[in-house]
């Protein structure tokens, strides 16, 4: 064999083995590669309650609401602010629809979502309704538009979330017309919840009576935050939508 013939042989084994090991290892850096997880997209219903009850809380809730903005937004979520009067509120919006761009990826701009958010709460308090303390707020009357607007959402959003910010007091009837089961599917937190009447009972009695209320038409999960707990700074309503929790 001429050493021309001896060099295009060991050339032609050294490429078989190379192809041998590429093959061996392809599979390998596949099960390496980390899989990507697919992100859900959100649609949030924040409604505040205005009453007199709730006054001396405004502020915080306020920047409670621009807080855990900031901290759980993902792309494409979105975000409506509503506020709780004496009687369903309608259609009207505090804050209109907040879409985020659905980019899949971190949001581009966090401070220009922070000026939006923070020049609304800067604006609110001169819009906001002013309601006498004795008089009743209606809150089952928020309940019933923040699940109108999130049933319309329901095909688009992977996850719908509603958050009421009240005391819980309403002396109207607990009903939500239509559907019995209108909140299929929906995450509902109460926040900001005060039992400053001095009845830990009465309130205690008044939580589990909106629970069951909530629970009974579908909701996929009820938790409720007091004031203390809400001033801790963790992005609370979003502890409940799985692994990727706490991510943008």
């Amino acid at each position: 064999m001429s050493a021309r013939t001896d060099v295009f042989v060991r050339a032609q084994r050294v490429m078989r083995c190379a192809a041998l090991l590429a093959a061996v290892a392809a599979p390998a850096a596949v099960r390496a590669e980390p899989r990507a997880t697919p992100r859900v997209a959100r649609s949030v219903v924040i409604a505040m309650d205005v009453s007199g009850s709730m006054a001396p809380h405004r502020r915080a809730m306020e920047e409670w609401i621009v807080r855990q903005t900031i901290l759980g937004a993902r792309s494409g979520d979105r975000y409506r602010v509503l506020t709780i009067g004496r009687r369903s509120f309608g259609d009207e919006l505090v804050l209109p629809v907040l879409d985020l761009p659905a980019t899949g990826r971190l949001l581009p701009d966090r401070r220009a979502l922070y000026e939006r958010l923070s020049a609304w709460s800067a604006n609110a308090r001169a819009v906001l309704p002013r309601v006498p303390r004795e008089d009743a707020t209606d809150v089952g009357g928020a309940v019933f538009q923040c699940a109108r607007l999130l049933a319309g959402d329901a095909e688009r959003f992977g996850e719908r979330h509603m958050v009421l910010m009240t005391d819980l007091r309403d002396n109207r009837r607990l009903a939500l017309p239509g559907d019995a089961a209108a909140l299929r599917g929906v995450h509902v937190m109460i926040a900001f919840a005060a039992h400053d009447d001095g009845d830990p009972v009465a309130f205690a009695r008044r939580v589990e009576t909106w629970r069951r209320f909530l629970t009974e038409r579908g909701a996929a999960s009820v938790r409720v935050l007091d004031v203390a707990e809400c001033s801790s700074g963790e992005s609370w309503w979003l502890a409940q939508s799985g692994p990727e929790r706490g991510r943008n």
